[in-house]
């Protein structure tokens, strides 16, 4: 041997001794020479690597996350073993398909460094990205690492043509033309044509989707589709306009209330649009409830003098303020009424009548709603047929406690709240003091 030869053979094992993470720098796998990249969340610590340098992942230890570093396919792999090089650490390698969903994933064992070799796996096909994760908490140094299989290219799929909609009652049927090498599809909507589009529906596998819609506006779709290689362009727009009829409703929040109870009917303005003013007629049953009064809600104001006509009111409302136009739906006033006697009670709008600032419109019967409530017959809480002082301490003695684990004798549950409070005790009282056969404390 020559020595020239000896000199460089020589230098050649020194290298090798030296830097021993570089022996083994090119694996010859399907990442041989590509870019792996990572963003830490330290600025300036977005860092690549290929097979003739190394790449430091930042550790919990050093910034205020873990780091990671990743790597996406042009097409998708089948992959059946993985090579590392790194110093001693523990790192997590894991393999997403194209819809970010994981196909496989490993951990190193702990503080376990240098080459790997080629570890088999069980084949992982329609590998669309690899991501390597820091979990041991400080830093590590990645000297190499490559994967081994097959990558097939697939092409991206082309957008979804002649989308289409039909709009049936609060539904809205879509349909688009099937691309050929999509796997799935995504449905996309937004309030605004362009865009900005919210994903509602992934991995649609037909070329059909129902979306059903709770609030009366105008809507714009698109399709994505999808498969393997990635997620194509938009499709067409449609625009879908969904709107219902302007509505003057009644809402009563308790399904069923106690004789002597007060209660509070809403009257609703819904479906509307920049409408400042509204004539209506409220019926209630007057031989169930008994009309107290109203209460105003600010920015709407009654501007007439609501005179009880056999259960009849009328109200003319007008908003205070461009501010208070209604778009959408309001509560315009809160009826108050007490329940009197036992049985079915409705409460009713009737004859409706709204105004925007070009224009009034009546509308129609259908359009004024109803709620109605059920009224029972007052029980005192020890079932004794009348309310003495006995009820209220009993109820006084179980203050604070839901009704519902109270002895199953006794009526603890006076004000309809679940919990026995000031409000069960104050209607013990008022029910005392209307009972004309309870003696008075003289």
């Amino acid at each position: 041997m020559s020595r020239l030869s000896v000199l460089f053979t020589s230098l050649f094992f020194c290298l090798v001794l030296a830097f021993p993470f570089y022996a083994n720098a090119h694996f010859g796998g399907l990442m041989q020479g590509k870019v792996m990249t990572s963003e830490s969340s330290t600025p300036g610590n977005l860092r690549t690597w290929d097979t003739s340098s190394n790449f430091v992942l930042q550790g919990s230890n050093a910034n205020s996350k873990t780091d990671s570093v990743w790597y996406e396919f042009n097409g998708v792999a089948t992959i059946n073993s993985y090579q590392l090089n790194r110093s001693p650490s523990q790192i997590e390698i894991v393999f997403y398909d194209s819809m970010d969903q994981i196909l496989w994933s490993s951990t190193t064992p702990s503080h376990s460094g240098g080459d790997t070799g080629k570890v088999s796996i069980p084949a992982v096909s329609n590998v669309k990205k690899i991501m390597l994760n820091n979990i041991y908490g400080a830093g590590i140094t990645l000297y190499n690492f490559d994967v081994f299989g097959e990558e097939v290219a697939v092409t991206k799929p082309t957008p979804p043509a002649d989308l289409k909609a039909t709009l049936m009652g609060e539904q809205v049927s879509l349909s688009w033309g099937a691309v050929n090498n999509a796997t799935s599809y995504h449905v996309r909507r937004s309030v605004a044509e362009g865009g900005p589009y919210t994903t509602i529906a992934t991995n649609v596998t037909s070329n059909a989707y129902v979306d059903n819609i709770t609030s009366g506006s105008t809507y714009y779709y698109v399709i994505t589709a999808v498969n393997a290689g990635g997620q194509s362009a938009n499709s067409n727009e449609i625009a879908v306009s969904f709107t219902r009829n302007p509505t003057l409703d009644i809402v009563i929040a308790e399904d069923e209330v106690k004789v002597g109870q007060e209660i509070s009917a809403n009257v609703m303005l819904r479906n509307v649009v920049n409408i400042y003013a509204e004539d209506f007629t409220v019926n209630y049953d007057n031989s169930k409830f008994e009309f107290i009064g109203f209460e105003e809600v600010l920015g709407y104001k009654v501007y007439n003098t609501p005179v009880d006509q056999n259960g009849q009111l009328r109200f003319i409302v007008a908003s205070q303020g461009q501010e208070y136009g209604i778009t959408g739906e309001t509560t315009l006033l809160k009826l108050k009424l007490k329940a009197k006697a036992e049985g079915m009670a409705k409460v009713d709008a009737q004859k409706c009548r709204i105004a925007d600032t070009q224009k009034e419109f009546d509308l129609p019967a259908d359009d004024c709603g109803e709620d109605s409530l059920l009224i029972e017959g007052f029980f005192d809480v020890n079932r004794s047929g009348e309310y003495t002082l006995l009820d209220l301490a009993i109820d006084a003695y179980y203050y604070g406690q839901l009704a519902s684990s109270t002895p199953t004798s006794y009526n603890t549950n006076q004000s309809g709240d679940e919990r026995i409070l000031e409000e069960d005790l104050q209607f013990i009282v008022t029910q005392l003091l209307e009972n004309n056969n309870y003696p008075l404390n003289m």
